[in-house]
């Protein structure tokens, strides 16, 4: 009998807690938690009517935006002709290119038995060191003999004359040389101050080219947008023309009616 009392008071106490927990509790909010007083659900009702059509609307701004980027794509080309016709980028000199002139000194030449010749500067030194031994021999030769035999002034006139001949002509052919390359500087000279001057007329024109650009496109969307105002302006006038009109039936209809009644 014991089990069977302690079952029924489990029972009764697994009763009692399912109804405490089944029951709800009052709950009371502040006042300043309660819903707004005269509100209302948004509708769509409360959105304006198009006065446009949408293609219109559509085709306008799609003007407008086309007009922008052609004006950008020409500015950034004028932009960039104008920075390559004026920005120095340290190329290689126009008269260095034509003249080649070249500062380097030339590379010595190896022979086949391993010596290293230098080029015409050595051989023409070693040319001047015979040509000075020689000529110390000779001049010796030539003293032994002036003690021996009479000075005569003509016959050293005549020896000395071959080699002022050929002083002067080096002398001629280097000043040649020199006036050549004088010249062909001045002209290399000219030519980039010509090229500077093309480039820079070139530079004027297209940077003309692209402000008349500009102001043809700015000229085309005033045109466009004084054409669609004049349209709206139109349409508006058209509508109040029309409001009218009704407006003028309904009142001859009511006083149509005010007569049969």
């Amino acid at each position: 009998h014991f089990y069977k009392r302690s079952k029924m008071q489990i029972l009764r106490l697994a009763a009692r807690i399912t109804t405490c927990h089944s029951k709800r509790s009052l709950h009371t909010s502040p006042a300043n938690f309660k819903a707004l007083q005269n509100w209302k659900r948004p509708s769509i009702d409360e959105i304006f009517v198009p006065k446009e059509p949408w293609s219109r609307v559509h085709d306008r701004n799609q003007k407008r935006y086309n007009a922008q980027l052609a004006a950008g794509i020409l500015f950034f080309g004028g932009t960039v002709l104008v920075a390559a016709n004026t920005v120095e980028f340290n190329n290689t000199p126009h008269y260095t290119q034509k003249t080649g002139f070249v500062t380097t000194l030339p590379e010595s030449e190896t022979v086949s038995d391993g010596s290293d010749v230098a080029g015409d500067n050595e051989v023409l030194e070693e040319e001047d060191i015979a040509a000075l031994s020689g000529g110390d021999e000779n001049a010796l030769e030539n003293s032994s003999d002036l003690e021996d035999e009479p000075i005569s002034v003509e016959g050293v006139v005549e020896e000395a004359a071959p080699d002022e001949i050929l002083v002067e002509e080096v002398a001629a052919e280097v000043e040649s040389s020199a006036a050549a390359v004088t010249s062909e500087v001045d002209v290399a000279a000219e030519e980039a101050a010509a090229a500077e001057e093309a480039a820079a007329t070139q530079a004027a024109e297209e940077a003309a080219a692209v402000k008349a650009a500009e102001e043809a496109t700015a000229a085309k969307a005033a045109e466009e947008a004084a054409a669609a105002k004049a349209a709206e302006e139109a349409a508006a006038a058209k509508a109040a023309e029309e409001a009218a009109a009704a407006k003028a039936a309904e009142e001859a209809a009511a006083a149509k009616a005010a007569e049969e009644a």
